[in-house]
């Protein structure tokens, strides 16, 4: 494969890339893929709160102040300055301009009069939690959704990361296949190759992702319970705002020795909580959500690059993939109990759990992100 090394690309992205989180990563691999193959690659991000990592360091980066105060005024100030940033450098370098899609960053650009971009879309805006949150929540889904449409018409290439979302802009927004990719999100292989991968002691069962409120935090506190009467811990890696009601909760059940809210920790740390432990689990709560359905979580792919049995709930097109190859138990979303013993039966039973994790390894050899930005290469490569 061939690729232009003058192609000047410049990547917008609206939140924090030194912190952890599956958008991050999505970004940090897209990147330095690009850069791989000779593109000319500009970054325009808010600035960072911690040290980026070192594979950023030969990427032209711009950065924007970021407001203190996490208000949607805020919000729309700091994706205002990066748009404007991100039109400067495309003025002043001829680059391809790429909008890693969080709605706001979409729907200003759009409305700046930007067009002809190349759109990334994590997940579907208006049916997000950001959307959720805003005051007026049906109303504001409603504007939310038209624009999202917009932004969808106003692109050149979009990349979503599943096929059910494709499916979706396609035949509710009547977008031309033709200009829609699916790249899933993946796992860094070279990160999990360091990770001493032996589990740890009975009973050991992690989380890692951020906190957010589709979460099924009756599942945790169902899990710590098991583990109690096992001896064993769940360790729930992460951050974000539903972090003070599970520690809420874990204390109203009296769980705080066997379930432990670990908060924002190094890679190398949460991977090893990770290798560790018997069983990894992905609670949800029950959900007609479109966004839901179409997500591609990272963490299962963290999990199965590792080789790890796990629990899923049967909502996002990622875990019917994984329970139709045999590589996690699958359980209905609504049945808790059902959850529950499944992490009972792969605590109790070794040979499963090696067969489980065993055929997810193999599962996700596919969805490295070395192979996903490959897949962005060849985008380009097209387009120039």
């Amino acid at each position: 494969m061939q690729s232009n090394k003058k192609q000047k690309i410049c990547i917008a992205f609206s939140s924090d890339l030194s912190l952890q989180g599956g958008a991050q990563a999505r970004v940090r691999a897209m990147v330095t893929g690009l850069r791989k193959n000779g593109f000319d690659v500009s970054l325009v991000i808010p600035t960072p709160k911690m040290k980026l990592p070192n594979e950023l360091h030969e990427i032209n980066i711009h950065t924007v102040p970021i407001a203190q105060k996490r208000s949607l005024i805020s919000r729309i100030y700091t994706t205002a300055l990066i748009v404007h940033k991100a039109k400067k450098v495309k003025k002043h370098t001829g680059a391809i301009l790429q909008f890693e899609h969080y709605i706001l960053l979409g729907i200003y650009a759009t409305l700046t009069g930007s067009s002809g971009f190349v759109l990334d879309m994590h997940d579907l805006g208006f049916d997000s939690e950001f959307s959720k949150n805003l005051p007026l929540h049906k109303q504001s889904q409603k504007v939310l959704y038209h624009f999202e449409k917009l932004v969808a018409k106003r692109a050149h290439k979009i990349i979503v990361v599943s096929n059910s979302m494709k499916d979706f802009i396609a035949k509710e927004w009547n977008i031309p296949e033709k200009k829609i990719f699916v790249i899933p999100n993946g796992y860094f292989e070279s990160k999990l190759k360091v990770v001493h991968n032996i589990e740890g002691g009975d009973g050991v069962v992690s989380f890692i992702g951020t906190l957010h409120p589709k979460l099924d935090i009756d599942k945790f506190i169902g899990v710590g319970k098991l583990l109690k009467s096992l001896n064993g811990f769940l360790y729930i890696i992460g951050d974000g705002p539903l972090r003070n009601l599970i520690d809420q909760t874990i204390k109203q059940n009296n769980l705080m020795e066997n379930i432990i809210l670990t908060g924002q920790i190094s890679d190398i740390e949460a991977y090893n909580i990770l290798a560790k432990s018997q069983v990894t689990i992905f609670p949800l709560k029950t959900s007609r959500s479109v966004n839901t359905k179409s997500m591609s979580p990272v963490k299962i792919f963290d999990y199965g690059g590792l080789g790890k049995a796990m629990v899923l709930d049967d909502i996002s097109e990622v875990c019917k993939i994984f329970k139709k190859n045999d590589a996690a138990l699958v359980s209905d979303p609504e049945n808790h109990d059902e959850f529950i013993e499944n992490v009972r039966i792969l605590l109790e039973d070794k040979k499963l759990r090696e067969e489980l994790g065993r055929n997810a390894k193999e599962l996700v050899k596919d969805f490295t992100w070395e192979k996903q930005a490959e897949k962005l290469v060849e985008i380009y490569n097209g387009m120039v």
